[in-house]
């Protein structure tokens, strides 16, 4: 699943189901959500405008 919320300008790309116990910051503006096992389960891309294609973030605003 991928969402984008365009209020804080923010997407999130979730791997896998399960609640997120810690996050690490793999480079500036992007981090990785690990579930209690260590697996990863998503991934959060600040500033997205920024960083993708304006046209795939419309279409992910109305999907």
């Amino acid at each position: 699943m991928i969402e984008y919320h365009s209020d804080t300008d923010m997407l999130y790309i979730r791997l896998a189901e399960g609640t997120s116990v810690e996050s690490e910051e793999i480079e500036p503006g992007i981090v990785l959500d690990f579930d209690q096992e260590g697996r990863p389960i998503g991934i959060e891309v600040e500033d997205a405008s920024q960083r993708i294609d304006s046209s795939l973030l419309k279409v992910l605003l109305y999907v």
